[in-house]
């Protein structure tokens, strides 16, 4: 895992009742280019005091008009992320996901983050995670977050409503889910909901496609459920 810039933990599915964080690199381009010394100080403190997004553009350019720089940079983000996770303890027996800078795993210990000039923060923390192929939902104090982030803005009105309430019911420990999980699919089957029920959750065909990520919710929340 540690030599991809993204990466799904394929042995851990979903995760419910933990601290379930993701951390990142504050600054992740510039924090970088200062450890490694891969711009001159006085082009790194220029960077530093512009603006995020001008910032970011900026970058953006010299890395297209540098591309040793830009390799050097994204090794540098591989070795610093491996040290991270290496530094903490961290393994696939916890680790859900790697996205670039981005750490997401599951722990309730202190967390190292200061590594030189690169420092990790904090980014977002929840209780409850399922993975239906690469798509990821995080749940926590009735919030969902959903990564490719554009699937959520889709489904505001649809389907996410539905997975909040599994989530919550599932960390309420309600047996009531079952129940409710049949009710809703069988309305869905019939076509009972308003048509943006229906838009396709990720990149498949409508309705069809949506009944697959369906099923994988049932079959998660079943496992969960015998657990109980």
């Amino acid at each position: 895992m540690f030599d991809k810039l993204i990466w799904f933990n394929p042995n851990i599915e979903y995760i419910f009742h933990e601290n379930v964080v993701e951390y990142d690199m504050s600054s992740a381009d510039v924090s970088l280019c200062e450890k490694y010394k891969l711009l001159s100080p006085g082009k790194i403190e220029q960077l530093k005091l512009m603006p995020k997004d001008q910032r970011n553009r900026s970058i953006g350019v010299i890395r297209r008009d540098d591309q040793e720089l830009s390799k050097r940079m994204q090794q540098g983000l591989l070795e610093t992320r491996q040290q991270f996770i290496q530094s903490n303890k961290l393994d696939e027996s916890n680790i859900l996901s790697l996205h670039s800078d981005a750490v997401i795993f599951y722990s309730k210990k202190r967390i190292n983050t200061d590594f030189g000039h690169v420092q990790f923060r904090l980014d977002k923390s929840y209780t409850g995670y399922i993975r239906y192929d690469k798509i990821e939902l995080f749940h926590g104090n009735g919030i969902l977050d959903i990564k490719p982030k554009n699937i959520l803005t889709h489904h505001r009105l649809g389907l996410c409503p539905h997975i909040i309430k599994i989530f919550e019911k599932i960390e309420n420990y309600d047996l009531t889910l079952l129940r409710d999980l049949n009710i809703f699919q069988t309305l869905y089957l019939q076509q009972k909901f308003p048509e943006y029920y229906y838009t396709p959750f990720g990149h498949g065909k409508y309705f069809n496609s949506n009944l697959e990520f369906l099923a994988h919710l049932a079959n998660v929340c079943l496992k969960e459920v015998r657990q109980w």
